[in-house]
């Protein structure tokens, strides 16, 4: 169960650490991709729509061509003039007159089958025409063209062509329900400019459908073409009552009956006309929709593979460290025939490999417990045995299972390095060592403590003298440490320091560990109840006999611990082996 706790720990802590990056990443992607996409649809509406647009204009611009057309013919413009000025032209010339102006026109309104017809007027009648099913429909006798604001608005454009927006052909009988559009201009007498009459061509809504039948856009549409005055000239879909809504709205989303939409506007080149797309705003959406649902699909296979692949990875190291965990269980309860034997191809392994020198070492050390006769022999396994504390390790473990609980995988991989060299060092070093190489060591064993008390613990190392190839028993200054650690500082609630000071005293060396924690009664002390204090102070006079050890404590104020050690700055020391 525990196993799994870990397990759960470290797979949430990664999802954590990894979800927030990855919805954010994803996030962005996807709003990228999303405004690339509305820049493309909004591309590609414009292009297509300009496109037409010019289409269109330049179909204008053919039937305002064929508007000029009693200009560039001479006898049309001569039979319009003659008939619009005199009614006493013989029957041959009326009928020659008709079959010029057939041959012009007809043939330009067949070849146009948006092309409802074509009139030529004057302000009292109609004096030719060519309409479409011409066999079904009449002109109307009785219309009076000069009084019509289109007629009037024609002669005072002097000649300029002009746009007629939707309205209903009421001089052709029976009256068509449907709506047309028509191009009209003036034909003026050329020397004098007064006008003779009018040209009118009249065309339906295909000019417009034969343009915007291709268009596509990959969402539902409706395309609107409005005149000035926003008056709705087509449109390839059914408005309901929502024209006036819709003519009005330039840009923007408009809301209508049938759901939301959103809305360009272009005008119709060398017109007052405007082209206005509307575009699903629910099938927009549901476009980009997809493509966060496809962002969102990408992301949970990275993440699952991502999860597949920290599982197999963090097992090993939860593995590792609960084979570990469990061998110091055992080694606690007496049982140092087990070994560990995993293989996390990690650090751990190192670590692992030092346990079981560890363990090796240790029933070698205890067998040897009960034939060591040699006073510097028994000392200093007896030192070695108090140093390799299983509940040190064991607690050190806990602490790096904690880290790796909370995430902290840089501190916990130093922290592994750490302890691997300390194992390293207890050993493997010789003997005696070099004092700048057991400070070294002392600063990693309170470096590991100090991940058990978190920030009640602190350590300070001050040399002030200069310590080059000094050298001391290996271990000798770690169980003082110990000692500090676990009788001062831990039953305080305060913030604990423990400070190590070297320096020189005229031909001596002196090493002072001070910790400010609980204190004791120094008349209450035993050293030979203490195994650790005893060790240290039988290895230290087999080192220098003259050398002293002194130990000074105020309840409440904290412990001092001085190591004198005498004539090492005069003397040569026995070289390192």
């Amino acid at each position: 169960m525990h196993k799994k706790k870990i397990s759960f720990q470290l797979l949430r802590t990664f999802l954590l650490s990894s979800m927030i990056p990855f919805i954010f990443c994803t996030l962005l992607i996807s709003s990228i991709y999303s405004h690339n996409y509305t820049e493309d649809m909004q591309k590609l509406v414009s292009t297509s729509v300009i496109s037409m647009s010019q289409n269109i204009s330049t179909y204008l611009d053919e039937l305002k061509q064929v508007t000029l057309m009693p200009y560039y013919n001479d006898d049309i413009y001569f039979y319009i003039n003659s008939f619009c000025n005199t009614t006493d032209l013989s029957l041959f010339e009326k009928i020659k007159m008709q079959r010029t102006l057939n041959s012009s026109f007809t043939f330009i309104r067949h070849s146009r089958n948006d092309t409802n017809g074509i009139f030529i007027m004057n302000p009292e009648r109609c004096i030719y025409y060519t309409i479409n099913n011409s066999d079904h429909v009449s002109l109307n006798t009785s219309y009076h063209y000069g009084e019509q604001i289109w007629y009037q608005q024609a002669v005072a454009a002097n000649g300029r062509a002009i746009l007629l927006g939707p309205h209903i052909p009421d001089y052709i009988y029976p009256v068509s329900k449907f709506p047309v559009i028509s191009i009209l201009r003036s034909i003026v007498k050329l020397e004098t400019r007064e006008p003779i009459g009018v040209i009118k061509i009249d065309v339906n809504t295909a000019l417009f459908e034969k343009n915007f039948q291709t268009l596509d856009f990959h969402v539902a549409s409706k395309i609107i073409v409005c005149d000035e005055n926003n008056k709705i000239l087509y449109s390839n879909s059914s408005l309901n009552e929502e024209e006036a809504v819709i003519a009005q709205t330039e840009t923007g989303v408009l809301s209508l009956q049938d759901g939301s939409w959103k809305v360009f506007s272009y005008e119709i080149e060398n017109t007052p006309w405007k082209i206005k797309v509307l575009l699903s705003n629910k099938e927009l959406s549901q476009s980009i929709f997809t493509i966060y649902l496809v962002a969102l699909f990408l992301y949970l296979i990275s993440i699952t593979a991502a999860v597949l692949l920290y599982r197999r990875s963090s097992s090993k190291i939860v593995a590792a460290v609960e084979n570990m965990r469990n061998l110091f269980q055992l080694i606690q309860k007496g049982e140092l025939s087990k070994r560990y034997t995993y293989k996390s191809d990690t650090e751990l392994d190192t670590l692992g490999e030092a346990l079981n020198v560890m363990i090796e070492q240790l029933e070698k050390q205890i067998e040897k417990e009960y034939i060591m006769t040699i006073k510097q022999k028994e000392s200093e396994f007896a030192a070695l045995q108090a140093q390799i504390n299983p509940h040190f390790l064991f607690n050190t473990l806990n602490n790096f299972i904690a880290l790796n609980q909370v995430g902290q995988h840089q501190k916990l991989e130093d922290s592994l390095y750490m302890l691997a060299d300390l194992m390293r060092y207890i050993l493997k070093a010789p003997p005696y060592v070099f004092l700048a190489d057991e400070l070294k060591f002392l600063k990693a064993y309170c470096s590991l403590q100090e991940l058990r008390f978190d920030d009640r613990l602190r350590h300070e190392f001050q040399i002030l003298a200069d310590i080059r190839d000094i050298s001391i028993p290996k271990l000798l200054l770690q169980p003082i440490i110990e000692n500090s650690i676990l009788h001062g500082c831990e039953p305080s609630r305060l913030v604990c320091t423990i400070r190590i000071t070297i320096s020189r005293q005229n031909s001596c060396l002196m090493i002072c560990i001070f910790d400010d924690g609980v204190g004791f009664q120094t008349e209450t002390l035993d050293l030979t109840e203490s195994i650790g204090l005893n060790n240290v102070k039988k290895r230290l006079e087999i080192f220098s006999p003259q050398s002293t050890l002194h130990i000074s404590s105020t309840p409440g104020k904290g412990t001092q611990v001085t190591f004198q050690i005498k004539n090492i700055f005069d003397e040569k020391k026995e070289q390192m082996r």
